[in-house]
C-alpha cells in the first residue's frame, strides 16, 4: 500500500523544527543586542577616562572648562571604541571631572550631567548603576562645543 502526503508524525516534526529555527534566530538576536550594548557602555565608559585624562595633559587647563565633540576631536576608533558610529559630546569642568556627557550610536545612547560622571556610574538598561543606557532616541541632538 503506497500512501501519499503526510502523515501526523511528520508534521509534527516539522513545526517543531521550524519552531526550534524560529526559537534559536529570535535567541542569537537578543544575544547581539546584549553584546552591542556591553560594547557601547565600555565605549561611554573610555571616552570618560579619554575626555578626563585628555584635558589634564592638554593645555586647555587654562580655561573654565572644556568640551570634546566627536566631529571637532575625533577618538581613533579600534583604540578606544569599538564602534566607529559612536557620536559623542564631552564637557569637563575646571576640576577635571566630566560634567556633562551625551553619546549615541545606531542602537543606544547615553546622557547625564551633574558635577562629576566617572566610568563606574554607566550601566546597561538592566543595571543598577547612577546611569543607564537607552534606547536611542532620533530626537537627541549633540550639543556643540561653545
Amino acid at each position: 500500500m503506497n500512501k501519499k502526503g503526510l502523515t501526523l508524525k511528520k508534521l509534527l516534526t516539522i513545526i517543531f523544527v521550524v519552531a526550534l529555527i524560529i526559537f534559536g534566530v529570535y535567541y542569537l538576536m537578543g544575544a547581539s543586542k546584549k553584546t552591542k550594548e556591553a560594547a557601547f557602555v565600555s565605549d561611554v565608559q573610555n571616552l570618560i577616562k579619554f575626555a578626563r585624562d585628555s584635558y589634564a595633559t592638554t593645555t586647555l587647563l587654562e580655561t573654565e572648562e572644556s568640551c570634546f565633540h566627536s566631529e571637532t576631536s575625533p577618538v581613533k576608533s579600534g583604540t578606544l571604541l569599538n564602534d566607529k558610529s559612536v557620536k559623542y559630546y564631552i564637557r569637563v569642568s575646571e576640576s577635571g571631572q566630566v560634567s556633562k556627557i551625551v553619546v549615541k550610536n545606531d542602537l543606544f545612547e547615553f546622557s547625564a550631567e551633574a558635577n562629576a560622571i566617572s566610568e563606574s556610574d554607566v550601566g546597561n538598561q538592566k543595571s543598577n548603576r547612577k546611569y543607564k543606557v537607552t534606547e536611542v532616541n532620533e530626537n537627541t541632538t549633540l550639543p556643540d562645543c561653545k
